[in-house]
C-alpha cells in the first residue's frame, strides 16, 4: 500500500507540475484547521506552526527529495573531525536576514545555544562543549562524545533549529518569538490571531544556485503572497475549495478523497511519509507511570477499528508496528510486532484488573479542529470503557489543547498525529524532555543511550530494533498506524518540489 501511495503522489506531482510554466504572481489561499499555537518551531512540534516557519526562517541544512542531506544556509556539508567531536560549519555570504542585516556566526551561535537551552538541542546535543566563532562565516561544534545525527538534526524541521538574528534572540529571551525574523523566501506581514497568517515575499531572498529538490535547493518565491486562513470545520474548508473561495484546503477529510481524485477542478496530494498515529502518554500522571494499566490499553485496542473511523479510507492509513515509518528506510523495524494492535480486550480486562485502577477517570485531551483527532479519541474511549477504564474528554480548539498539553498535570492521554524522522533520535516522544516527559524503562534509556552515539549503520539497526522491543514491553506509547494526511489543491495551483510538509515556495498559481 505505502510503495502504490507513495507512486501516486509523485505521479499527481508530476503531473501537476508539467501542466504549466512557472509564473509569478497572486495569491495563494491556504485554508487551514485552525490557529497556529505560536510561530516559532523550536518551543512547539505542531505541525501547522513548522509548516508556516519554514517560509520564514530556515536552517543550516535541508532534506532533499531523497531525504539525503543537503547545505541550505551552510556553505557545504560540516568537516567533521577524525574523532567525531568536532564539526565545522562555513556559512555562505551576504545571506539577508528579513529586517535587512546580514547573516554571521553570532547568529547561528545564538540560535544553536537557544535550540540546546528550549527544543530537541537538548537531547541532540546533550553531550556539547562549546560553540566557537572563530570569523564571521564559520561556526565550530565542539562535543565530548559524538552524535551520529547532529547533521541530520540540523536540517529537520521537527523542533527545528532554525536560525534567527542574534539580536531578535537576545530580546526574547528563552520566551516564544511571536514575531520570527529569518531568511525564508517569505517573511510575516501581518498575524490576525484567530483569522490568519499572512506572508508576503522576500525581495532580497538569498536562494541557492542548485536545482529544487525537496526542501532543498533553490527556493523560488513565485506568489506574491501566501494566506493561511483558519478555517476549523472540514466541510467548510472542502466547500471554499469547490467554490474558489480557497485553493488549498490544507488537511481535506478522507472521505473525500475519492471525489477529490475524480474531479478536474482539483488535486489530492499526500506526504509520502506518515505521521505516527498514536495514543500519547503523560507520564507525568501517577496513573499513566502504572504499567499494567498501560498494558491494558495496548492489548484492548482494534487499531484498524480507530484508524478508519478517524481517516475514513482504508488509503489514507497503514497499519504496521513500526515507530519509525517504512517510507523512511533503513531503519525500520518491526520487533515487538506481537504487542502491536491485540485486539484483546479478555486480556485488557484482566491486567486492569491487576493493576489496581480504581476507577478514577483518564483524561483525554482533543480538539474538533482535526476530525481524525476528536473521532480517533471517542472511538478509543469506547473501547476502553468496555474493559472498565473511565474517561473524561476535555474538548478545545487546536491552540487551547496544545497549551493544555504542555501542562504536566492537565492531562493523561492525548490522540494525535507524531511528527516521526528518518532517525529515532530525532522523533520527540520517544527521547526525555518532550510534552510526554517518558525518559523510558531502564533497558529502553540504555539501549537509546548507546544508539546515539553510535554511527555504524548495520549496528545502528540492530540497537533500534532491541529498543523498538523494550519500548513496546514499556508501553511508551500506544502506537495505530501510520497515516497519510490529504491535501487537496485546487486544479489552478502547481507544486516544483517539495519533501514531505506542506509548503508554497516553489508553487505558483493560474
Amino acid at each position: 500500500m505505502i510503495a502504490l501511495i507513495i507512486a501516486m503522489a509523485a505521479t499527481l506531482l508530476s503531473v501537476a507540475a508539467a501542466q504549466a510554466t512557472p509564473k509569478a504572481g497572486g495569491i495563494l489561499r491556504v485554508a487551514i484547521t485552525g490557529d497556529p499555537p505560536g510561530l516559532d518551531s523550536a518551543v512547539t512540534t505542531s505541525a501547522i506552526t513548522a509548516e508556516i516557519n519554514n517560509h520564514i526562517t530556515e536552517m543550516l541544512y535541508a532534506f532533499d527529495g531523497d531525504g539525503i542531506v543537503r547545505p541550505m544556509l551552510a556553505a557545504a556539508l560540516p568537516d567533521i573531525s577524525a574523532d567525531g567531536l568536532t564539526y565545522t560549519i562555513r556559512l555562505r555570504a551576504g545571506v539577508m536576514f528579513h529586517d535587512g542585516s546580514l547573516l554571521d556566526s553570532g547568529d547561528v551561535k545564538a540560535s544553536l545555544e537557544r535550540w540546546h537551552r528550549l527544543s530537541y538541542g537538548k537531547t541532540v546535543l546533550k553531550n556539547l562543549v562549546a560553540i566557537d566563532t572563530p570569523d564571521e562565516l564559520t561556526v565550530v561544534i565542539r562535543l565530548s562524545a559524538p552524535v551520529g545525527i547532529l547533521t541530520s538534526a540540523l536540517g529537520f524541521d521537527n523542533y527545528a533549529s532554525g536560525i534567527y538574528t542574534a539580536e531578535q534572540l537576545a530580546g526574547a529571551g528563552d520566551d516564544p518569538i511571536a514575531v520570527p525574523i529569518g531568511t525564508g523566501p517569505y517573511r510575516l506581514k501581518e498575524w490576525i490571531r484567530g483569522q490568519s497568517v499572512v506572508l508576503e515575499r522576500f525581495p532580497e531572498y538569498s536562494a541557492r544556485s542548485e536545482e529544487p529538490s525537496g526542501d532543498a535547493g533553490r527556493k523560488n518565491a513565485w506568489l506574491d503572497e501566501i494566506h493561511f486562513i483558519s478555517v476549523p470545520d472540514a466541510a467548510t474548508r472542502q466547500g471554499g475549495l469547490e467554490s474558489g473561495e480557497y485553493d488549498v484546503n490544507y488537511r481535506a477529510a478522507g472521505e473525500d478523497y475519492e471525489f477529490i481524485e475524480s474531479s478536474s477542478k482539483m488535486w489530492p496530494w499526500m506526504p509520502p511519509v506518515g505521521y505516527n498515529y498514536t495514543l500519547l502518554l503523560n507520564f507525568n500522571s501517577p496513573l499513566i507511570q502504572n504499567l499494567k494499566l498501560r498494558q491494558a490499553i495496548q492489548a484492548t485496542l482494534d487499531m484498524d477499528a480507530i484508524a478508519l473511523g478517524a481517516f475514513g479510507n482504508e488509503a489514507l492509513y497503514d497499519l504496521n508496528p513500526g515507530v519509525l515509518p517504512p517510507g523512511f528506510g533503513g531503519m525500520y523495524t518491526d520487533a515487538g510486532k506481537e504487542l502491536y494492535d491485540q485486539r484483546n480486550p479478555e486480556l485488557g480486562r484482566k491486567l486492569l484488573e491487576e493493576s489496581g485502577y480504581d476507577g478514577t477517570p483518564i483524561r483525554w485531551i482533543t480538539t474538533r479542529d482535526f476530525s481524525y483527532q476528536y473521532a480517533g479519541t471517542l472511538i478509543a474511549v469506547d473501547q476502553l470503557e468496555a474493559i472498565g477504564l473511565k474517561s473524561e474528554i476535555i474538548v478545545r480548539d487546536w491552540a487551547t489543547t496544545v497549551e493544555t498539553r504542555s501542562k504536566p498535570d492537565a492531562w493523561e492521554i492525548f490522540v494525535g498525529n507524531q511528527i516521526s524522522g528518518p532517525e529515532p533520535e530525532m522523533i520527540a516522544i520517544i527521547n526525555p524532555g518532550w510534552v510526554n516527559a517518558y525518559d523510558g524503562s531502564p533497558e529502553f534509556a540504555d539501549l537509546m543511550a548507546e544508539l546515539r552515539v553510535t554511527a555504524d549503520p548495520v549496528k545502528r539497526a540492530e540497537l533500534w530494533a532491541q529498543a523498538q522491543e523494550a519500548y513496546y514491553e514499556d508501553v511508551g506509547s500506544v502506537r495505530v498506524s501510520d497515516t497519510f494526511l490529504l491535501v487537496a489543491y485546487s486544479s489552478r495551483v502547481h507544486v516544483q518540489a517539495r519533501y514531505i510538509a506542506f509548503q508554497a515556495w516553489n508553487t505558483w498559481i493560474e
